[in-house]
């Protein structure tokens, strides 16, 4: 029992390591399909108890693939004053700006020039200031994927709230970009 639980473990660890490779050729929708296959054939001679505990405790020591900037950093100017920031504002001189997917995943809300992506694992990112938006509710998307543009208003210049929550709670986002 002990060595197909290890032998499990060791089965996630390569599917979730090899995803957080940067040169990694695993598309970021495709590495929940694996989970759930290796789950699959990890029931066959244990729990499914046994083996969400296992697949939980090995993600949880995986490292979250590295994020993207929202926006093109030669274009833009990010206003947080330090990494340990839980809220960054992009700011251009250009009369546009494009917004992209930091990370692939699922859009889950756009409300008044908001837009919320699930990534899995309980990591969210949001978007604000969004003045078109190019993607819907429950659509697919990936990692640098053009989501919106924000047009400046007057004499102001596009501005673009970006944060990242965990468990619904901002997080330090030096952590992740």
């Amino acid at each position: 029992m002990r060595s197909r639980r290890w032998a499990l473990q060791i089965m996630v660890s390569l599917v979730l390591f090899s995803f957080t490779q940067e040169d990694s050729k695993i598309p970021d929708g495709r590495v929940q399909d694996m989970i759930s296959a290796v789950m699959v054939y990890g029931t066959r001679d244990l729990s499914m108890d046994t083996v969400k505990e296992t697949v939980v405790t090995v993600m949880e020591m995986v490292p979250v693939r590295s994020m993207s900037w929202p926006c093109n950093e030669v274009e833009t100017l990010a206003l947080a004053t330090d990494s340990t920031a839980k809220a960054y504002t992009f700011r251009t001189e250009k009369e546009e700006m494009m917004v992209y997917s930091s990370l692939g995943g699922t859009v889950l809300q756009i409300l008044d020039g908001k837009i919320r992506i699930s990534h899995g694992n309980g990591l969210e990112t949001v978007y604000t200031g969004c003045s078109d938006v190019y993607v819907n509710p429950l659509q697919k998307v990936r990692k640098g994927e053009l989501i919106a543009s924000i047009r400046g208003l007057d004499d102001q210049a596009p501005e673009l709230g970006f944060q990242i929550l965990k468990e619904q709670q901002p997080v330090d986002i030096g952590d992740y970009l």
